[in-house]
């Protein structure tokens, strides 16, 4: 028996839907986030190769977002990203070895 409701099953029960006309992917994944997160309190989302998608300047907004939502984000890249330097950012390379990147 599996006690943890699936998030779609309560936005059906609830009637939640989200306004997607003429919206852009990167809005569709802010309206997301601020659902989830005000709803259902996840407080951790973790995106694989989300730069293969979004401009640079989007990256931005999205962290900008992300601070102003009080979340926490796991970005898991598959080159080496760029950040400022109030972002942690780890490298994990091909033989394993945790690296910490400090800008």
């Amino acid at each position: 028996m599996n006690l943890i409701p699936k998030w779609e099953n309560l936005f059906k029960l609830y009637e939640i839907q989200i306004d997607t006309d003429s919206t852009t992917l990167f809005e569709k994944l802010i309206e997301y986030l601020k659902v989830c997160s005000a709803i259902l309190k996840i407080r951790l989302y973790v995106f694989v190769n989300l730069r293969q998608y979004f401009e640079e300047f989007e990256i931005i907004e999205l962290i900008k977002w992300i601070k102003r939502l009080k979340i926490h984000v796991l970005l898991i890249e598959s080159v080496e990203p760029v950040y400022n330097a109030d972002t942690d950012v780890y490298i994990v390379d091909q033989d394993y070895c945790w690296i910490e990147k400090i800008y």
